[in-house]
């Protein structure tokens, strides 16, 4: 079996699995709830010691999981060229026009590639451990529409099976012999073609599909709905949440 491409760690670091864990028993308010908590401490923290302190912290609470250390494993590997793009730009941007040297510039891009790996945690649970429907019944309770949910979670929903369609269409091309990993990068671009334009074509006949289904449900037919089974926070929620912000106050008040 070859090695998979980025798209494919992407995919199956971004798909929901219905395994039982700890994170899986926690209300969806509550997870949003340490994501927001999460970006708050992130931002505040001002010197790199509290920032490697909250670092440790989440990136120990993912591995502390096994389903969860696989999926952030597999979401760095789909994303470290993108973040070392993103750095090497912003570095040369920074140098280029602003009054910095380059050591100031690699210091806040440290700064700023710390803060994303302290919020990646958070995210990758919430995406890996809350359903499309708990996600709709959680920001229908905030107030917001929810047939202006669903596009919003049916896209998100979306991605890990763009990404699977993209590598089927990849397996696809290379057993009709079309060479996608030979050549200069030019060249290799240029062949993207041939795995891209399938993809988009095969997701817009999904989508299609997708809002078919919808309208013969009656989809938008009442302004509000209901759900079989309430949202309610238990004792877990209760000593998550209270456990998360004593751990996460010690680098302010210390």
């Amino acid at each position: 079996m070859g090695r998979k491409r980025f798209f494919e760690y992407l995919a199956t670091s971004l798909l929901y699995e219905s395994k039982e864990t700890i994170f899986s028993r926690l209300n969806p308010a509550t997870k949003l709830i340490y994501i927001v908590i999460v970006f708050a401490v992130a931002f505040l923290a001002t010197n790199i010691v509290q920032l490697l302190y909250f670092l440790i912290i989440n990136i120990g609470i993912v591995i502390f999981c096994k389903v969860l250390r696989r999926k952030f494993f597999d979401m760095l590997k789909g994303l470290w060229l993108f973040i070392i793009f993103i750095i090497l730009f912003n570095i040369l941007v920074t140098y280029l026009l602003g009054d910095t040297d380059i050591a100031s510039a690699l210091l806040y891009q440290s700064y700023a590639l710390t803060r994303i790996f302290i919020i990646l945690p958070p995210i990758l649970i919430f995406i890996s451990t809350t359903t499309p429907l708990e996600i709709i019944q959680l920001f229908s309770k905030l107030g917001i529409k929810y047939y202006y949910l669903y596009p919003i979670v049916i896209a998100y929903r979306f991605i890990p099976i763009v990404f699977q369609e993209m590598k089927n269409v990849y397996d696809a091309q290379r057993s009709r012999g079309v060479e996608l990993e030979k050549g200069d990068i030019r060249e290799k671009i240029m062949k993207l073609s041939s795995v891209v334009v399938p993809t988009i074509v095969c997701s817009f006949i999904r989508a299609k599909d997708l809002s078919e289904a919808l309208i013969l449900r009656g989809f938008g037919y009442k302004d509000k709905r209901t759900f079989y089974r309430e949202l309610k926070l238990s004792k877990i929620d209760a000593v998550f949440l209270c456990t998360i912000v004593l751990v996460y106050i010690v680098p302010f008040i210390s």
